[in-house]
């Protein structure tokens, strides 16, 4: 990617792959992002064998990193993004009181740098 314009390429990709897993409206499962991070990973890897000698060559080249790169910024986000919704509270615990009974094991304390 350095040809065209160094490192803008790719960053531009990523940002673009981010983006657009941001405004997905139902995230899908982790299991099809996983398999999309693998299949741009081979992409990419494929990619890097092909021999494009063309005047076109480098652009198409370019062209093709960039689907891969955005393809994996997708995959990494909506994973993330999954990995998150399966932390949240569940919505029959929404909205009620819940008593929470504990055991405190130390004191806070006071040192120079604040109460810990």
């Amino acid at each position: 990617m350095r040809a065209l314009g160094g490192p803008a390429p790719g960053l531009l990709a990523w940002s673009l792959g981010t983006f657009l897993q941001l405004f997905q409206p139902v995230l899908w499962s982790s299991g099809h992002y996983t398999t999309l991070l693998a299949v741009c990973a081979c992409m990419w890897c494929f990619g890097q064998r092909l021999p494009l000698r063309t005047a076109t060559g480098s652009v198409w080249s370019v062209g093709f990193r960039m689907v891969c790169v955005a393809g994996v910024a997708f995959a990494l986000t909506g994973v993330r993004a999954a990995y998150f919704q399966q932390q949240t509270l569940s919505p029959v615990l929404e909205g009620i009181d819940i008593w929470v009974t504990g055991l405190v094991a130390e004191m806070p304390q006071t040192r120079v740098d604040g109460v810990r």
